[in-house]
């Protein structure tokens, strides 16, 4: 069972990320942060993810629904954050199959 666990607020994130894992969640679906849009880079992106992976007690699935976040995870993005062992997976809704095809190849 996965759950879906998004706020603005790191600390509520993981505070529903803990109250899923308590009630038998086996992962976390986290949306890409949105609400600084123009600031949401690369770097900012792999420390957002990092931060609440680092204090979560189940693994978390990237969530990258760019059409309603206005935020796209590049395939850089989802391979670093796989090298670091805590991605349970990804969720990618994406019409451009380049980022895909990159995953394919390149992921661990």
């Amino acid at each position: 069972m996965k759950a879906g666990c998004e706020n603005t607020v790191f600390k509520e994130v993981i505070e529903v990320t803990e109250k899923a894992a308590e009630t038998g969640a086996h992962a976390a679906m986290i949306v890409t942060p949105h609400y600084y849009k123009p600031r949401m880079d690369y770097v900012a992106l792999c420390a957002h993810y990092t931060f609440l992976a680092d204090r979560s007690p189940i693994p978390i699935i990237l969530y990258n629904v760019p059409g309603f976040t206005g935020v796209d995870l590049e395939a850089r993005t989802i391979i670093e954050l796989a090298v670091r062992k805590f991605l349970a997976a990804g969720a990618k809704r994406r019409r451009d199959l380049r980022d895909i095809e990159i995953l394919n190849r390149q992921m661990p």
